[in-house]
């Protein structure tokens, strides 16, 4: 269904239940447990639309989630100990599955990272159900909670993501550890050791305030347009009152007489050719946008 609650479409129709149901990240396939086929439970994914519906465990499986990029599924499955249940690991398409817990007590309800480093899962291991983390492949489990109740069912914190481009858009440049145009006609290549860093969403490109600079060559989209609309995430940190580019036309930014927005710490600051000026505070990621013609 749609996220307002309108649109509502059965996706499964079988007389065995059915249960929790979890999108792939690209939010083209959904993983799910469905009892059709008897026992506690095997695990099933299917197309977003509910068609292919296809089973990829054997031997139980209940709690499915994706991993980030999609490649892998974490799930509970029955301990190799014949004691209580493990978190296991397989393939998206249910191949080569390992169990990557193996206790006296039940370890459940396993989750990825955003990041896809670590796995967290709730455990009785210690006498009572509560929050764990772990490698991916099962090393260096920690315990997080300590309390007199029950702690269960835990998820992580979803990571921002970049908003998708508008139409028309000429580059789009997420700064995912390199200076690529997604839209892929337009690559940048890093100058006098601009980089990439964590960002507000993702990584971002860093700059010293000085020289750096991800040099985009010419555009030919733009040579004969009219007008030019930049929109981006900005985090200044700190230019000790000097003024810095944010995109221009200029090697650099002596005069910074052309077309072009300028971040800056100084009061008096004027931009010649109808460029635009932008303030920032310290430490504080902001959103730009602008057009000039």
């Amino acid at each position: 269904m749609n996220s307002d609650g309108s649109g509502l479409v059965n996706l499964t129709n079988h007389q065995a239940g059915d249960y929790e149901p979890a999108f792939s990240p690209d939010g083209s396939r959904i993983v799910f447990n469905s009892t059709r086929d008897g026992g506690d439970g095997e695990i099933y994914v299917m197309n977003a639309d509910g068609t292919n519906q296809t089973r990829l465990t054997t031997n139980g499986g209940t709690s499915p989630s994706f991993s980030p990029d999609g490649t892998k599924i974490t799930f509970t499955t029955a301990s190799s100990s014949g004691n209580g249940n493990a978190v296991a690991l397989m393939n998206a398409d249910g191949t080569n599955p390992v169990a990557l817990t193996n206790n006296a007590a039940s370890d459940e309800e396993p989750a990825f990272s955003p990041d896809g480093a670590k796995i967290v899962f709730t455990s009785a291991r210690d006498g009572n159900s509560e929050i764990y983390v772990m490698n991916t492949e099962g090393s260096s489990p920690a315990r997080l909670t300590s309390n007199a109740g029950f702690d269960f069912a835990p998820v992580w914190q979803t990571l921002l993501s970049c908003a998708p481009p508008l139409p028309n858009g000429v580059a789009w440049y997420r700064a995912e550890d390199n200076a690529a145009d997604e839209f892929g006609a337009n690559d940048g290549t890093f100058q006098n050791g601009a980089t990439t860093a964590s960002g507000f969403a993702g990584s971002a490109f860093g700059f010293d305030g000085v020289d750096d600079v991800i040099d985009i060559g010419q555009l030919t989209d733009l040579q004969n347009a009219q007008q030019l609309t930049v929109m981006a995430w900005v985090k200044k940190r700190d230019l000790n009152n000097t003024i810095a580019g944010i995109i221009g036309k200029w090697n650099g930014c002596t005069g910074c007489t052309d077309d072009t927005f300028l971040l800056y710490n100084s009061e008096s600051v004027t931009v010649n050719k109808g460029g635009f000026v932008v303030r920032f505070t310290d430490d504080t990621a902001a959103a730009i946008a602008g057009t000039t013609d």
